[in-house]
């Protein structure tokens, strides 16, 4: 048999840990009968955002790559196209991985152009999507919301959005594409996890246990503590990631974030906390969400409801940031530059070597 897997998050469900495990196990996989693109990212976000959303250009690779012409993005868009035709479609029997949780954001007709793209030839096709409580969720995208800062920004507005981003539209959207019987919906919970690991349990919800030992798991740590959120909310304030030319020459490090989030992330913080509450209306509208996804659920993992507040939700602030974290941030960046100067000298003088060679 043929089996076509669709991992498609949600947001802030440990999507990057699954990615990485499988894509570092993808030799040992493939002698299972179990394929992953072998190529980097192995987050596929950003090539099938390219390829199917409807605006081409809206997402995070487009803007990766500007400037770039009209007539070299086609091209570009064609190398991908083909790449994924040959991955899905070139092989034989087994399982085929894809994993992307921007797919999240996709509209019905654009899953659906995915599905009529990916899943000729195939047996069956299957999607698994992890959901965690909106409580948790809205902590986790507002912390998101901060990371992608494009211009500056109330934290409590950026609260409000992600609380109303906390439904799962994305369950009714597959739900139309595929059914139910193809929906597979565990809840993103290590107390509920096979073996307390989410990869073992991705592997044992689609039913092969048996090669969890193939797959060692890989934590991709990607939260931000409380000291590091009000920081870029301050930094993001002056210097924003994108301008409309592609990424900001003023904010240092805006090619290479994945580089300065690991730096930022490496410095010791605070825990980022939040004490969510809601307001009548929104606690009525979250618990018809908990509702929903509820029946996706078995009982013994289903979302409590969420309960209404007077209060207002504490959020750090650009002014809220340690003196501690600063210095330890500050060095931190040193400590690169210090590796990548040592570097450029090791580099230069291995060059002067070869000319007196030459």
């Amino acid at each position: 048999m043929k089996r076509l897997v669709i991992h498609a998050g949600m947001a802030k469900t440990g999507s990057s840990s699954i990615q990485e495990s499988l894509w570092r196990a993808r030799d040992a996989l493939a002698g299972e009968g179990v394929y992953y693109p072998d190529w980097q990212p192995f987050n596929h976000s950003y090539e099938l955002s390219a390829l199917f959303r409807a605006n081409h250009k809206s997402g995070f690779l487009y803007r990766q790559l500007a400037p770039i012409d009209d007539a070299q993005w086609s091209q570009e868009l064609l190398r991908l196209r083909q790449r994924w035709h040959a991955f899905l479609h070139d092989g034989g029997q087994g399982t085929y991985l894809i994993s992307a949780e921007s797919l999240e954001h996709f509209p019905a007709a654009e899953l659906q152009g995915l599905v009529d793209f990916a899943a000729a030839g195939f047996d069956r096709v299957q999607v698994i999507i992890y959901v965690r409580h909106p409580r948790s969720a809205i902590s986790s995208r507002f912390e998101q919301a901060v990371k992608q800062l494009r211009e500056p920004a109330d934290p409590q507005a950026l609260l409000a959005l992600a609380k109303k981003q906390a439904q799962f539209g994305l369950l009714r959207r597959w739900q139309k594409v595929r059914g139910v019987d193809d929906i597979l919906v565990r809840p993103f919970d290590r107390g509920q996890f096979r073996d307390g690991q989410l990869v073992s349990d991705f592997l044992d919800a689609l039913d092969m246990a048996g090669i969890v030992e193939a797959v060692p798991a890989q934590t991709a740590n990607t939260s931000l503590g409380r000291n590091a959120v009000a920081f870029l909310l301050g930094r993001n304030a002056r210097f924003p990631v994108y301008t409309a030319d592609g990424p900001n020459p003023q904010r240092g490090l805006s090619s290479r974030q994945e580089l300065f989030f690991r730096l930022i992330r490496a410095v010791e913080d605070d825990p980022l906390a939040l004490d969510i509450r809601f307001t009548d209306e929104e606690a009525r509208r979250i618990n018809r969400e908990i509702a929903f996804v509820n029946g996706f659920l078995p009982a013994q993992s289903a979302f409590p409801a969420v309960e209404p507040s007077a209060c207002v939700t504490e959020l750090p602030g650009p002014g809220d940031v340690s003196a501690t974290f600063l210095s330890d941030l500050v060095n931190a960046l040193a400590m690169e530059l210090d590796r990548s100067l040592d570097e450029r000298q090791l580099l230069a003088a291995a060059l002067e070597e070869a000319r007196g060679q030459a």
